[in-house]
């Protein structure tokens, strides 16, 4: 509405599940909480006041989907971008999230530790500067074109699904970036990366989102198809190749 009008947004995280409040992108959903795709304001809100005590105190499920979305933007922006000439704010959006999952990987359970206590933590306040910083940092400059992929699609995939309302935003797609990394073929990056988010119980397989049956991955997928995020891609990638790299990550947890 802020946009609309024309007015300054300012925005108060008392939570930091994702990068809503410092992002320029506005998800948006139908009554039945099925996604009904974005909208992009000219910017980000001028301030977020973001009180790193509200957000320790907050339930520690949030920080713990915070840092599955979070751990998606490094790993689809540079999958996106790979092998492309690009202008130059999308290369500063691309480069400043690198090196994000190791930060992430390196305070990440001393982080959920603290907020399990509801304590303020150095890594907390790390985890937090990671979550509504950098990747936000990423979302604002770069185009559309390179600020997801399919981890994302994935998620707007699962909304079709009831389950969709019993998940996290972030919960849902740190399954997915599995997904990317397994298309990329970045079998080293994948298996370090799933050894934390089981550490830290972030989903590794679809039983873990209670998606169970062939008919709802169908769905799912028919949904994430509409969307644009593999558009953009290093190479063609349809449908076939997302199952078979789906069935890949699944045969990790046999």
């Amino acid at each position: 509405m802020a946009d609309k009008l024309h007015k300054p947004v300012f925005t108060f995280p008392t939570i930091a599940s994702n990068c809503a409040p410092t992002s320029a992108v506005c998800i948006l959903y139908y009554d039945n909480h099925e996604s009904a795709g974005s909208y992009r304001i000219d910017a980000p809100a001028v301030h977020a006041f973001a009180d790193t005590t509200i957000i320790a105190e907050a339930p520690e499920q949030y920080i713990w989907a915070g840092i599955g979305d979070a751990l998606s933007k490094e790993v689809e922006a540079s999958f996106s971008a790979q092998g492309r000439d690009l202008a130059y704010k999308n290369t500063m959006g691309v480069h400043i999230v690198q090196g994000t999952n190791e930060r992430i990987m390196a305070n990440g359970i001393e982080a959920l530790a603290a907020a399990k206590k509801q304590e303020l933590s150095p890594a907390i306040d790390n985890i937090i500067l990671e979550i509504l910083g950098t990747t936000s940092y990423t979302s604002v400059l770069v185009d559309h074109a390179y600020n997801g992929h399919f981890a994302h699609s994935f998620y707007y995939g699962v909304t079709v699904l009831p389950q969709g309302e019993k998940h996290l935003h972030g919960e849902i797609v740190s399954y997915g970036v599995l997904v990317v990394l397994q298309l990329a073929g970045e079998t080293e990056r994948l298996n370090r990366l799933r050894k934390f988010m089981i550490e830290v119980g972030l989903p590794t397989s679809l039983k873990d989102l209670d998606i169970t049956s062939e008919a709802d991955l169908a769905l799912v997928l028919d949904k994430a198809m509409t969307t644009d995020h593999v558009d953009v891609s290093p190479f063609p990638i349809d449908r076939a190749m997302i199952e078979e790299a789906i069935q890949a990550v699944e045969a990790l947890n046999d």
